[in-house]
């Protein structure tokens, strides 16, 4: 699945634990990482390495929001605690993806562009985010 980015306007995104992710300035979804295994043969002479595919997993939900003390806490108390949790993330069409998945980063407070305070965010899927277009 390709990476799809939106701006936050319209856009909600919420956890079963951790509750919706409030002020998003940003948010993209999916894209595909593919794992690399390198190898080399003892008896090549020339120890010339071989790359092979390994695993492909789906990339995680990233973004960022406008720094809310509770929300901010929240975060990063289920990346601590690892919980797992079901995340719905709707954009301003109402389509959705869905999955359970883990929040897998919380950066530190800095001064976004539009002069608030802002976070960034990674939420990593179990397995993938289920895509369902609005009809």
């Amino acid at each position: 699945m390709a990476k799809v980015y939106m701006a936050g306007f319209g856009t909600t995104l919420s956890g079963s634990v951790t509750g919706a992710v409030e002020g998003l300035k940003e948010v993209a979804v999916g894209g595909l990482k593919v794992s690399m295994i390198n190898s080399v043969k003892l008896d090549d002479e020339n120890q010339v390495s071989t790359n092979y595919k390994g695993s492909v997993a789906e990339g995680p939900i990233t973004g960022s929001a406008v720094f809310e003390k509770a929300l901010y806490e929240a975060m990063n108390t289920a990346a601590l605690e690892e919980d797992k949790e079901t995340w719905t993330l709707t954009d301003k069409e109402g389509n959705t993806w869905v999955g359970s998945g883990w929040v897998s980063g919380v950066s530190n407070v800095r001064m976004g562009s539009g002069g608030e305070n802002v976070f960034d965010f990674e939420i990593t899927p179990e397995t993938y985010w289920a895509f369902t277009k609005k009809t």
